[in-house]
């Protein structure tokens, strides 16, 4: 699985191309409240461009709500809660 997070979504942030082997775990994780003129948490887009992704979302309270697989191409916007990635291929 090779990850591209990219700043052309308008999330603010860095560039950061992550690669991964099968097997390799994301550990769940959220985002913590930056101060700012609103106080909002740090949002993430997530674009898998090769391989396969299982991707497991959380509320705010730490509790599993939702997985599916994400493929080469597709792409995620996590806005609020946490979330973890497990690679697949």
């Amino acid at each position: 699985m090779v990850v591209n997070q990219d700043r052309t979504f308008g999330t603010g942030g860095g560039h950061t191309n992550l690669e991964c082997a099968a097997g390799k775990v994301i550990r769940p994780h959220s985002h913590r409240a930056i101060p700012r003129v609103q106080n909002v948490r740090a949002q993430e887009v997530v674009q898998v461009q090769a391989g396969q992704v299982i991707l497991n979302v959380y509320d705010e309270g730490g509790r599993h709500t939702y997985s599916c697989v994400l493929m080469s191409g597709d792409a995620v916007v996590l806005l609020r809660g946490g979330h973890g990635f497990s690679a697949i291929t």
